[in-house]
């Protein structure tokens, strides 16, 4: 009994473990606020946002190559609020405004290959349609 006990809390520290490693290497994306009717969904090379109303932020890691900062691009509307993307590598922070209707490449100049994070601050918005691609 005593050996069935430790059994699965090794199981279960185990299973924590591949856990972690899957949100690690799949570049999850983290959500702190309040939204309703909110779908995140995040692919290769692709970051898609929509919500009926949302307030609060999300972001991502993203690994990218020179040819993803240069290919950076989002096209975003919204109904009320204001919405802001957010990009940092290291001590570099660059603020895009992506409020209404936005369509376009994000100036990458001074980012360089590897991790990225992708930040989106939201400010009661409604009708969030925002496509970030790379």
């Amino acid at each position: 009994m005593i050996g069935d006990t430790n059994m699965k809390k090794r199981l279960f520290a185990l299973l924590g473990v591949l856990l972690v490693l899957t949100v690690a290497l799949t570049g999850c994306t983290v959500f702190s606020g309040s939204a309703a009717g909110r779908l995140s969904i995040t692919k290769a090379a692709s970051w898609t946002i929509t919500a009926s109303s949302v307030n609060g932020h999300e972001s991502r890691k993203v690994n990218m190559s020179a040819d993803n900062l240069a290919a950076l691009k989002v096209v975003s509307t919204n109904n009320e609020g204001t919405v802001s993307l957010v990009i940092t590598e290291g001590d570099n922070t660059r603020t895009v405004d992506i409020s209404g209707q936005y369509s376009g490449n994000i100036d990458t100049s001074g980012f360089t290959a590897g991790k990225i994070n992708l930040r989106l601050n939201y400010e009661k918005v409604k009708d969030a349609n925002i496509i970030i691609t790379w």
